[in-house]
């Protein structure tokens, strides 16, 4: 599969909705807000066996709310992009690269404040503070599958926004290449070579991306193609 040849300039792009963005960039961009989508649902119907939702509705609220913000945070990837911007996160190191910690959580039990439980989200060490009435109930909760499950949700979401942002650069960097067609032939023939390597890496990065939905659903990457249901299948 080769990349269609366009010669001329792309054209100006409005931030309206995702279907303004390239066929394989609305399609990253529309299955991570569904899995966001999911991921809220999820919190707003689950709490730790041994804890009622009273006693959670701080904790729910912070981490519907740092979900939210990988929705913003996709947002500003498309702005950018519409905006002809290098695609940068907000939370980078001197590289250019997402910090590990912005998707971190973490639980443990408070030294300072019996039957307390200490959760750390995010970047920016964000606490949230339970505490319970009896030691049954603390250990209940921290038994339960609860964390374990949005820790591996988290770990994907922070590996799809590092692939998102790399993928939305190198979009990019071809549109603008592209734009440049109209040389010398040799030049052109250069061109074109370097675009499939970019156009072929651009398809690894989507092939993890099918890799990582499939991991959060609990099916085989296999099962993903057959069912065509990101407009791929194991042909392409």
């Amino acid at each position: 599969m080769t990349p269609a040849r366009r010669s001329r300039a792309p054209r100006s792009l409005s931030p309206s909705s995702v279907i303004d963005l390239p066929e394989h960039l609305a399609q990253a961009v529309q299955t991570q807000i569904d899995l966001i989508a999911s991921c809220r649902l999820w919190l707003d119907n689950h709490t730790p066996i041994g804890c009622n939702a009273s006693l959670w509705r701080e904790v729910n609220a912070k981490l519907v709310a740092h979900v939210a913000g990988y929705r913003i945070r996709i947002e500003d990837l498309k702005l950018k992009y519409f905006g002809g911007e290098p695609v940068q996160a907000k939370n980078e190191d001197q590289d250019g690269a997402i910090l590990n910690h912005v998707w971190k959580l973490q639980v443990h039990e408070s030294e300072t404040v019996e039957l307390t439980l200490i959760i750390t989200i995010g970047g920016n060490d964000l606490t949230v503070e339970v505490q319970f009435e009896t030691r049954d109930q603390l250990e209940s909760v921290m038994r339960d599958k609860y964390f374990g499950y949005l820790t591996k949700v988290f770990q994907a979401f922070e590996q799809a926004e590092k692939d998102l942002i790399q993928l939305f650069n190198m979009s990019r960097k071809i549109e603008e290449e592209r734009a440049a067609l109209s040389q010398p032939p040799e030049e052109t023939v250069q061109t074109h070579i370097d675009l499939l390597k970019e156009y072929n890496d651009m398809k690894d990065i989507g092939q993890q991306l099918i890799g990582l939905i499939a991991d959060n659903k609990g099916v085989s990457i296999g099962a993903l193609y057959e069912d065509e249901q990101y407009g791929v299948t194991a042909d392409d």
